[in-house]
């Protein structure tokens, strides 16, 4: 209704276009990555262009924004992360956008101190579990030790050995280490040798061997 000479604006909801209309793109043009502070999506690190026809409109952020805190990150994991928006002026209803956020480089962060070889000799038999006690990974910056890892022992031909197998083939068996919080991504890896039985340890001799003539 009419008041003070001012003609009030009519609005209809079906004149309002939903966000997840297949006539509105969606780009990601940012990338992210854990510095160890906060991540906070900022509506900048999206395109969203509305194409009608031959025409097209880039929306700003006052026709969009985003639902709650979906647009923040607290900096404790990696991987793929959704983000909801929502609609504003015109348009109406949210739209979830996946983006990828990079983890810390465990490797560039961290060293894995290398393991010592296994003699056969050795009086007692190492077992997986031995190996995963002695691994140390510390921190490249300051030389701490990091204990929130997950450790797996491989053989030669990279199947994965349980805590209680005892090493007592000889060969080359590598070590994978990992961090268990999300924000660190990658591995580090090392090698250690189970080495064979000492010959002479064991009491092997040789024995002269005659000489041999030919005619």
């Amino acid at each position: 209704a009419e008041k003070d000479g001012v003609i009030p604006a009519e609005f209809d909801l079906k004149d309002k276009l939903p966000l997840s209309d297949p006539s509105i793109s969606v780009e990601v043009v940012s990338e992210f990555a854990y510095d160890g502070d906060s991540i906070v999506i900022a509506p900048s690190d999206f395109k969203l262009v509305e194409t009608d026809g031959n025409n097209t409109y880039i929306l700003t952020k006052d026709d969009f924004s985003f639902v709650g805190r979906t647009n923040i990150f607290d900096g404790d994991e990696a991987g793929e992360k959704v983000v909801t928006i929502q609609g504003n002026g015109k348009y109406t209803g949210t739209r979830d956008i996946t983006i990828n956020i990079e983890g810390i480089s465990f490797a560039d962060t961290f060293e894995l101190k290398e393991i010592d070889d296994i003699s056969k000799d050795d009086a007692k038999v190492k077992t997986v579990k031995d190996i995963k006690n002695a691994v140390k990974v510390v921190y490249k910056s300051t030389g701490g030790t990091y204990r929130k890892i997950a450790v797996k022992v491989l053989d030669a031909e990279g199947t994965e050995l349980p805590d209680g197998q005892e090493l007592t083939e000889a060969g080359v068996y590598t070590v994978e280490v990992k961090s268990t919080e999300e924000k660190y991504t990658g591995t580090l890896e090392t090698t250690f040798n189970v080495i064979g039985h000492d010959l002479k340890k064991a009491g092997a001799v040789v024995t002269d061997i005659e000489d041999q003539v030919y005619t």
